[in-house]
């Protein structure tokens, strides 16, 4: 038969193991089921499957009995089991009681919750309004404060910013106390170190009842070998010890006559001790020991309270840590052991110490094997760092060249990365050279020590300047600052708290600010563009004036001024304006270049704004390609620059001089001595005054004699009468052509280009102009006015008083003079004494020096003494008196129309002084040749042509006001012929209202015997001061004529200048 089905699986088994439901007759496996309990004990229990068992809530069923997991039976086949792990279910009626109970439960509980919160609203609403009305309350109060406070904001405020000011001011008050009070502690302590400058301390000096002090000094003074003498010592005296409790003699206080005694027997105690090592300074020495003991004695500077304190920590630091410096500096040394170098002696080495204020690093990688150390110091000023880089160095004795090599061979590779701002200060020890910074060219003069040649060009090579011009006790300088540093200077340190060493004095070097502040231009102004200028309509407009109807008039003053409306309308029709703007780029820049730069601008602020890479990547091949083009171009303006050298020398010195930083500029702040000034305006006018001052006021005109002159010249020939003078038109249409374009405008702002394109047309109107002004004996006083330019001559750039002036004259003015300058000069050449070699056709400064070397070398190779008087007129040129110059003139021949234009062209001058775009108002001259003329010069050889009357017994030679006269001097009596040669010129001087300058008026002896015959000149009573050499027309000569000095001055600023262009 089948086996029957299951609802629980799909197994087959037999009936013992399955149950039957009571309800829907289905039957389940017992296992599938997991009953527990033996179904044969419980067969009367109606047993109900789980479908149709109703969910029911669980309760409790502790009454069902539990399955046994491991075994069933076939008897448990009607009964229900429970899993131990299960709760059975409850029955149905007992399940409906329960639900009861929860719904009463349910009632109940959410009864008490509503009344609950509502009591919690009710308590919450109370809280919130006693709350917001407290709040409200304190708002109410909150606004009357802040109404009280409103209306005293005011007063407070005032009170506060009061009270503010007062603060700020007390405190810029005490600060300026608190800086007084240590200027005046600092000033306080030099003082009282420097009223100890004649003393000396001694030391450890035993003491004795008997004692006396004055012969201990001098027994010290002849050990070690200093003479000292009683009238040497000013005062001698045992002072008080520091320490009472200090077991050591009283110090001995000696005060000299001079700090120049106490350096001596300072300076020879340290040498002494040098020398007897092992046997230094002690009581054995001044006679003074017991027992034979050998007690040290210490001599050293009378250090005052401070600096003897300083020193003493100083030296402990020394022990200690190895510092000479306290915790205010950064102390960056190098000991000797950490070279190669070896001396006999122990110790030594290079020590640089750097304020901890300013920043500082020391660069080992640039040391060499050598005795040097680097330290990179970057210092602030006006928003940029300058990074200079100091070198200290010592070359022991004695230097050669192997050595010398080394270090500077090491000093080239720092340059390559560090290729501004150095400075290398030490001991090179080498005597051989001979620096000297007397001559104005440059400080080199050196023998024929090769080693020294190799400084020299190292020098020269990296743009150096030996600044040190301090000499030690042997007239000799061994320690070197050589910089590329701006206006360095070095002087003697007289304030100092150690010894000092005779061979090394102490030096105190001064940088000031290397960035040089520049007075700014007018950088926008307009212009006419006469290079552009519609020339054909212009001669096409002057052509068609009749001008001898024009200028049919008595007044040339008129005449000028009609010629000029013509111009000024000619001008202002026909030639462009333009604004005139300073070029900040080079002039190998092109408009290509510009534009690229101008990219690069645009697109770093954009990236500086956006941050973009894509920016960066762009910029970095933009400024790679600038960079390119720019050199290519420089390389470009170079190489043509090289070419044009001999057709167009100018081009090559204006670049030359362009490489100068800011040669040509004028500083930012400008003094006269008196006050100062940074408005361009202002300085203008300070000029001008200066420059006027050198106009002199002289009375010597009322007392020259003019009967005495004719007769002192009567030997030069009877003068003929020049009256008068008629120009060409033809000589004025040539000299028009032949002017120089290149040239700048005069005063009227008429520049050379345009009379030299319009020569044709302006022929005819400046003919009638001249010869008017010729006929009428009046110069036009439109053109008397100049035009002023102030020239740096040397010294210091920011006084006024360093200048001198050049001035611009208008064009029309110079042609005039062309043409009545050679008429002059013809007149005059049978009166020019053969000794003015100056400004005359024929000769120059070659004819001037080539006949006075000469002469010395004929008495030089003769054995002879050649004394030469040099002497230098104060401002020359300026000093002429109109009166004496027209009476000259007078004397010389001049006469009727002409005499009186001269006149007229000297008298009634004025000048305006211009600089940066700026410029002053104008001023009359009184005096004085006008300077940029054609007549100036001539003019001058006229007044000053009769000095030559002076020398009785020398011989002189004239450059214009450059005057020196010569005599041999085989005896006494010829120095005295000679000075009375001096004396007659002085008295020429004063009779013509000039002036000498004698702190430049000089005597030098030429000669080459050692015995030379001692000789002394004066000069207004003042003794004229000798010279070794002469600056000379350019050349500097030296008493022996070898030229050596000029030589090496010469090498030395060629060096510089092509280095310098670099």
């Amino acid at each position: 038969m089948p086996k029957p089905q299951f609802n629980c699986c799909d197994q087959t088994t037999d009936y013992d193991d399955s149950i039957c439901c009571a309800k829907c007759n289905k039957r389940y496996h017992s296992k599938c089921l997991q009953l527990q309990v033996d179904l044969n004990t419980n067969i009367d229990v109606d047993w109900i499957c789980p479908s149709c068992l109703p969910r029911i809530s669980r309760g409790n069923n502790e009454d069902i009995p539990v399955r046994n997991k491991n075994t069933s039976t076939g008897s448990e086949r009607n009964i229900s089991k429970r899993s131990n792990k299960r709760v059975a279910v409850s029955s149905p009626e007992r399940t409906t009681q329960q639900n009861d109970i929860r719904e009463i439960v349910s009632d109940i509980v959410k009864a008490e919750i509503k009344d609950m919160l509502t009591q919690i609203n009710l308590t919450i609403k109370t809280t919130i309004n006693t709350e917001l009305k407290t709040l409200r309350e304190e708002i109410l109060d909150m606004k009357d404060s802040i109404k009280f406070i409103n209306s005293q904001y005011e007063d407070f405020l005032k009170e506060h910013n009061a009270n503010k000011a007062e603060f700020k001011d007390i405190k810029e008050r005490n600060n300026k106390l608190e800086s007084n009070i240590d200027k005046l502690t600092a000033r306080l302590k030099d003082v009282e170190q420097r009223s100890r400058s004649n003393n000396l301390e001694l030391q450890c000096v035993p003491e004795s009842k008997t004692e006396n002090i004055v012969k201990i000094v001098e027994q010290l003074g002849k050990v070690i070998g200093v003479e000292i003498k009683r009238d040497n010592i000013f005062n001698a005296t045992r002072v008080a010890k520091i320490n009472r409790h200090s077991t050591r003699p009283r110090s001995i206080i000696v005060q000299f006559n001079s700090p120049l005694t106490r350096d001596s027997v300072l300076a020879a105690v340290i040498k002494y001790n040098k020398s007897n090592s092992n046997n230094k300074l002690n009581t054995s020495h001044l006679g003074i020991g017991t027992n034979g003991d050998k007690k040290p004695i210490y001599v050293m500077e009378h250090l005052s309270p401070e600096n003897k304190a300083l020193h003493a920590a100083t030296r402990l630091k020394a022990k200690n840590m190895g510092e000479l410096f306290d915790d205010r500096y950064n102390v960056y040394r190098r000991d000797r052991e950490t070279s190669k170098l070896r001396t006999k002696n122990d110790g030594g080495g290079v020590l640089i110490a750097v304020k901890k204020t300013i920043n500082s690093s020391r660069v080992r990688c640039w040391e060499s094997d050598c005795e040097d150390l680097w330290v990179v110091v970057n210092l602030s000023h006006m928003n940029s760092i300058r990074r200079i880089a100091f070198c200290g160095v010592y070359l022991p004795p004695p230097v050669n060249r192997r050595l010398l090599e080394r270090f500077l061979g090491n000093c080239n590779r720092v340059f390559e990365q560090h290729d501004k701002f150095k400075c290398i200060i030490g001991d090179f020890n080498l005597s051989s050279i001979a620096w000297n910074v007397s001559l104005d060219a440059s400080p080199l003069v050196c023998n024929n020590s090769a080693t020294a040649q190799i400084l020299l060009d190292f020098v020269l090579q990296n743009g150096l300047t030996q600044c040190n011009s301090v000499l030690n006790n042997r007239r000799k300088i061994l320690d070197l600052v050589l910089a590329d540093l701006p206006e360095c200077s070095v002087s003697y340190c007289y304030n100092t708290i150690s010894n000092v060493e005779q061979l090394h004095p102490p030096l105190e070097i001064n940088i000031p600010n290397m960035k040089r502040d520049i007075l700014t231009t007018k950088t926008t102004y307009d212009r006419y563009n006469f290079y552009r200028a519609d020339y054909d309509s212009i001669n096409q407009y002057i052509s068609g004036i009749d001008w001898k109807e024009l200028l049919k008039l008595d007044d040339v003053d008129e005449m000028v001024r009609l010629f000029y409306e013509v111009l000024r309308t000619a001008i202002s029709n026909h030639v462009p304006l333009k604004k005139t703007k300073s070029n900040r780029y080079p002039s190998w820049i092109n408009r290509d270049i510009r534009r690229r730069i101008k990219e690069k601008h645009k697109l770093l602020k954009r990236f500086k704004k956006y941050n973009n890479a894509m920016d960066e990547v762009e910029l970095r091949l933009l400024s790679d390609r600038c960079h390119k083009i720019t050199h290519d171009a420089y390389a470009k303006y170079n190489s043509e620059l090289e070419k044009q050298i001999l057709r167009n020398p100018k081009a090559f010195w204006t670049f030359l001089n362009s490489k100068r930083a800011n040669s040509n500029a004028y500083p930012a702040t400008m003094n006269n001595g008196i006050k100062s000034s940074t408005s361009g305006d202002e300085i203008c006018n300070m000029f001008l005054n200066h420059f006027n001052f050198a106009s002199v006021h002289s009375s010597a005109s009322d007392n020259f004699d003019s009967t005495n002159f004719l007769r002192n010249i009567s030997y030069l020939g009877e003068s003929d009468n020049f009256t008068r003078i008629i120009v060409n038109q033809n000589n004025i249409l040539e000299q028009l052509k032949n002017l120089n374009i290149s040239k700048g405008a005069g005063p009227d702002n008429i520049p050379p280009v345009f009379l030299q394109k319009t020569a044709k047309y302006l022929a005819l109107p400046l003919h009638l102009i001249y010869n008017a002004s010729l006929v009428s004996g009046t110069f036009p006083a439109i053109w008397k006015q100049a035009r002023v330019v102030p020239v740096f001559k040397g010294g210091d750039e920011k006084d006024i008083r360093n200048y001198r002036p050049i001035s611009i004259l208008s064009i029309f003015a110079k042609v005039f003079e062309s043409l009545v300058c050679p008429l002059v000069r013809l007149h005059f050449n049978r009166y020019i004494s053969e000794h003015q070699h100056g400004f005359w056709p024929g000769r120059s400064t070659t004819t001037n020096l080539v006949t006075f070397t000469s002469s010395l070398c004929e008495a030089i190779d003769s054995q002879k003494q050649v004394d030469v008087i040099y002497t230098d007129f104060k401002k020359a040129f300026d000093s002429v008196p109109h009166r004496i110059l027209v009476k000259k003139l007078s004397c010389y021949g001049f006469s009727g129309p002409l005499l009186q234009w001269l006149s007229s062209y000297l008298h009634n001058r004025s000048f305006y002084v211009v600089m940066n775009g700026f410029s002053s108002l104008s001023s009359k001259i009184t005096s004085g040749i006008p300077q940029g003329s054609h007549l100036g010069p001539v003019l001058f050889n006229l007044f000053i042509n009769d000095i030559v009357l002076c020398f009785k017994h020398s011989t002189p030679y004239l450059y214009a006001d450059d005057l020196k006269f010569v005599r041999v001097i085989c005896s006494l009596r010829d120095s005295v012929l000679l000075q009375d040669d001096i004396d007659r010129v002085s008295n020429w001087c004063e009779s013509n209202g000039m002036q000498l300058n004698l702190d430049k008026c000089l005597h030098i002896k030429f000669t080459r015997k050692r015995d030379n015959i001692s000789t002394q000149y004066t000069l207004n009573g003042e003794k004229l001061r000798e010279v070794e050499s002469v600056k000379d027309l350019g050349v500097i000569l030296d008493r022996k004529l070898t030229y050596l000095d000029h030589l090496n001055i010469v090498i030395n600023k060629a060096s510089n200048m092509i280095l310098n262009s670099n």
